[in-house]
């Protein structure tokens, strides 16, 4: 089953409902620090980081569109939103209020299809080797391409099938795959618009940044509930008109 990987709750009747492959399950991936993606933000509901997203400008960050609701739909109020950069440490890090935010128009929380938003910040963000932009990518990353993700996602599960949450940035290497491999392993249909990848994107790892050679090529959407099976990332190449336009939106 395809989830949305938004969820870095960690309230009992979240956890209860997660029941890993074994006992000692681990997603992968290793500490990375902030100066390796220095692109790489926090986004956080109330304080609380639910999702990361990619620095685009000094006032613009790319995330997914259901990090920006609840799971019911419900959009959150945009002063409960707010951004965290500079940091390895998930909870540290330069804090920003989000002033204004677009998500792909008609987008549903059920669907992993143009799952993508952009977000203006209140203030300008400082640049420097933590926090710096990243480029958008030219073309769609073909099958067997090797790209990387960052995230502060569950890294795996405790013998009582409780999250274990990062306090540090995750790295970690995905192969590309084709969308057919998804389909097969989902038994559902992919967005064509989509980048199927392997391994290791878990809960907490919505909007994370794929990255090819320093460039951002995917948006992080969702993966299975036991985080054993590939992700599904929104591709920036396919919707890169549309971001364009909602950043000149919401730069006017």
């Amino acid at each position: 089953m395809l989830i949305h990987s938004l969820l870095l709750l960690l309230a009992a009747q979240f956890l209860s409902a997660v029941v890993p492959t074994s006992e000692n399950h681990i997603v992968g991936g290793e500490r990375i620090e902030i100066d390796k993606a220095p692109w790489q933000a926090s986004l956080r509901h109330e304080g609380v980081h639910i999702c990361s997203g990619s620095i685009y400008s000094k006032t613009i960050i790319i995330t997914a569109a259901h990090c920006l609701c609840f799971e019911n739909g419900t959009k959150y109020r945009i002063n409960n939103l707010s951004v965290s950069v500079g940091s390895t440490a998930r909870s540290n890090g330069t804090v920003f209020q989000v002033q204004a935010k677009i998500s792909y128009p008609n987008y549903t929380i059920d669907s992993s299809e143009n799952d993508i938003a952009v977000l203006r910040l209140e203030k300008p963000l400082v640049l420097s080797d933590t926090v710096h932009p990243i480029a958008l990518v030219n073309k769609h990353p073909a099958p067997g391409t090797i790209a990387s993700a960052t995230g502060w996602g569950v890294t795996g599960f405790n013998s009582d099938s409780s999250f274990i949450v990062p306090e540090f940035l995750q790295g970690i290497n995905l192969e590309v795959l084709s969308l057919e491999y998804c389909e097969n392993f989902y038994e559902d249909p992919v967005p064509e618009n989509s980048i199927c990848a392997m391994p290791g994107i878990c809960d907490g790892d919505s909007g994370a940044p794929l990255v090819i050679d320093r460039e951002l090529v995917g948006v992080v959407s969702a993966s299975n509930s036991n985080c054993n099976g590939p992700s599904i990332s929104t591709s920036v190449f396919y919707l890169k008109d549309w971001i364009l336009q909602s950043i000149d939106a919401l730069s006017q």
